[in-house]
């Protein structure tokens, strides 16, 4: 329950949990028994889209959370979504200060998992990507860069830790390369969580190298929001952390088909819509 009251400015969760089955009741809402995601199509629910003047949230209670007077709309706007995804990813990595954590891919999860990797205690977070916009943005944010299209960045984790490598490092892109990158760039016994999303890629996995390097890799699948968004929006307001520096355009809703014509072509990072 979130407490929220009519009148309230809320958030909502982009993914729905019923809050009363047993993965619910664990905090494992992503892996709820009447899971769905609002625009997902059938296979996400089959609940209808958020881009509208009006959204249908079920179990109300459970998906929506109070904004604070200190937070604006708009920075909110990403509790639900892809800034509680960046805490989560940290959350996961239990970076110690002390410790070397690389991200690969500096889109928004990447982003944002550099804001809470720094706002949970992260002292040295190395953010790679062949981008250089996303990389001066990230680099804003306290990440070292490295332009992944120009040097090999395992040789820039290893000249940064006596040749050991990273000791955490964080897949954020969701693809078969960068999932190797990241295995490649993390030290003997160190952690890879995975928070990109996957679906039928394949790679080939050496069972032995896995064994004999003692890694410990974490699927993170999708974020259960709900266990992890009242922190974030704690760390919002004490502005420990702020997703507006990956809008790249605001629009309003009759403009959204411009919108995703933007995004299509890259020229777009996040694009909001005022109704």
């Amino acid at each position: 329950m979130t407490g929220v009251r009519p009148g309230d400015r809320v958030v909502v969760s982009f993914h729905i949990a019923c809050g009363s089955c047993w993965f619910c009741r664990r905090g494992e809402t992503a892996l709820c028994e009447d899971h769905a995601i609002l625009g997902a199509g059938p296979f996400g629910g089959d609940l209808p889209g958020a881009q509208a003047e009006r959204v249908r949230v079920p179990f109300a209670d459970t998906n929506l959370l109070t904004i604070p007077g200190t937070v604006d709309d708009e920075r909110a706007l990403f509790v639900g979504d892809v800034l509680t995804t960046g805490v989560y990813a940290a959350t996961l990595a239990a970076v110690r200060p002390d410790e070397t954590v690389a991200v690969v891919g500096l889109g928004p999860v990447g982003f944002c998992t550099v804001q809470a990797l720094s706002a949970l205690g992260a002292r040295t977070v190395f953010g790679i990507d062949v981008d250089p916009a996303r990389r001066t943005v990230a680099q804003a944010a306290g990440a070292i860069p490295v332009d992944a299209a120009r040097v090999n960045p395992q040789m820039i984790l290893a000249r940064a830790t006596d040749d050991r490598g990273a000791d955490v490092v964080i897949e954020a892109v969701g693809t078969p390369a960068a999932y190797e990158t990241s295995v490649d760039l993390v030290r003997r016994g160190g952690r890879i969580v995975v928070v990109g999303m996957f679906a039928g890629e394949v790679t080939e996995l050496q069972l032995g190298v896995y064994w004999a390097r003692a890694l410990e890799v974490r699927f993170a699948g999708l974020c259960p929001t709900h266990a992890h968004w009242q922190q974030t929006m704690t760390l919002l307001a004490e502005d420990r952390l702020d997703p507006s520096p990956i809008v790249s355009h605001r629009l309003s809703l009759e403009e959204a088909a411009r919108g995703y014509e933007l995004f299509d072509r890259r020229v777009a990072t996040k694009v909001l819509l005022a109704p």
